[in-house]
């Protein structure tokens, strides 16, 4: 009974912080701005420019622009949802307030990153072949990125438990 009224604790919980999460960063355009533009666009043009120069892909607001193409990142490409539901998970396990905090810092390099592998990713296989970016867009990325950070969860819940 008691490990019955733990789960529905932590599915509750979980469920509150994420669509607090989620409600929060989409009415703020601002915080949108900052994440999508700032964050995601300027460091993944940079470095798709580092790895190939060729390409002079540039930063243009939402998009990676390209003599070669270009990439859009949207709201819900910048991946914060799955940064969402990792802080979430985090914050309704049973831990202590510092080992959440720096889980949630850890969980946000670890989402970060793989988002942007996922983005240069994207920005070389919608130049080179169509169908690899749909479907690395569509499936193979956004399953492998979520996977990957479910096994990280994993990972800190167990270490948390310690």
């Amino acid at each position: 009974m008691i490990a019955r009224k733990t789960g529905l604790r932590f599915a509750a919980l979980f469920l509150f912080v994420f669509f607090l999460l989620q409600t929060a960063y989409s009415a703020s355009s601002a915080a949108r701005h900052a994440v999508i533009d700032v964050l995601t666009v300027m460091p993944s043009a940079a470095i798709i420019d580092l790895i190939d120069p060729e390409s002079n892909a540039v930063p243009a607001g939402h998009r990676i622009v390209s003599p070669q193409g270009s990439l859009s990142i949207l709201n819900g490409c910048e991946g914060t949802e799955t940064f969402f539901l990792l802080s979430a998970a985090m914050l309704a396990f049973s831990a202590g307030w510092k080992r959440k905090m720096s889980g949630i810092v850890s969980g946000l390099i670890v989402v970060y990153l793989l988002n942007q592998c996922r983005i240069i990713s994207l920005f070389f296989a919608a130049r080179e072949n169509h169908e690899w970016f749909d479907l690395l867009h569509g499936y193979v990325a956004p399953t492998l990125i979520i996977a990957l950070s479910a096994i990280y969860f994993l990972w800190w819940a167990n270490e948390a438990a310690d």
